[in-house]
């Protein structure tokens, strides 16, 4: 574990936010290279970032198991991935549940991205994601480009842009209008703590 947190290099920012924060003691900015982080494949496989890797970009969508603002935020994730059919980019869900819990998430969301678990949420951790949704976007060399952070109708245009340039389309025309107009944030995951005052 102390490997994997030397070797990290994460950023995570709210949507247009272009500084560098600590995570773990580490400092980095946009542009670093993805922390080496692992997650457990829905057939029980353990997957790491490499193995996700297809030579195009790559999304990283967080989701809160149980959570109803994640809930929310994946039938719109699901328009933008169905939208650009094949694409040299891929997306991936990251849900913190058990196989039984994810599979009842892909049961009632049929999700147009690959889901993954991450149950203890070491990756979550590593990639200093507090709460769901949070989005990041991975270049092909597996630098991270971009991260959104809640559910809005900004931050939805936002990754449906992003999606069509690291797609190589054009941008397609999603209705985002019943989406909220400011930020909704899903509870923090259950490591996180904040202070009081």
């Amino acid at each position: 574990m102390k490997q994997i947190l030397k070797r990290s290099a994460v950023f995570v920012a709210a949507l247009g936010f272009a500084g560098s924060v600590m995570v773990y003691g580490w400092q980095v900015k946009i542009g670093t290279h993805a922390p080496d982080f692992s997650v457990t494949s829905m057939s029980g496989k353990q997957m790491f970032f490499q193995d996700m890797q297809t030579g195009g970009p790559v999304f990283v969508y967080f989701i809160r198991d149980g959570d109803g603002v994640s809930q929310q935020t994946s039938s719109y994730i699901n328009k933008i991935v169905r939208a650009y059919g094949d694409s040299r980019s891929t997306w991936y869900g990251i849900i913190n549940a058990r196989e039984d819990r994810a599979r009842s998430f892909q049961a009632e969301t049929d999700p147009a991205f690959r889901l993954e678990r991450d149950e203890n949420m070491s990756a979550t951790k590593v990639l200093g994601v507090t709460s769901a949704p949070t989005v990041l976007q991975f270049s092909g060399k597996g630098l991270l480009m971009h991260t959104w952070k809640g559910f809005s109708e900004l931050n939805l245009k936002e990754i449906n842009k992003a999606y069509a340039r690291a797609s190589h389309k054009t941008i397609q025309d999603v209705d985002f209008s019943a989406a909220p107009s400011t930020a909704k944030y899903g509870n923090d995951y259950d490591f996180v703590t904040r202070s009081s005052g």
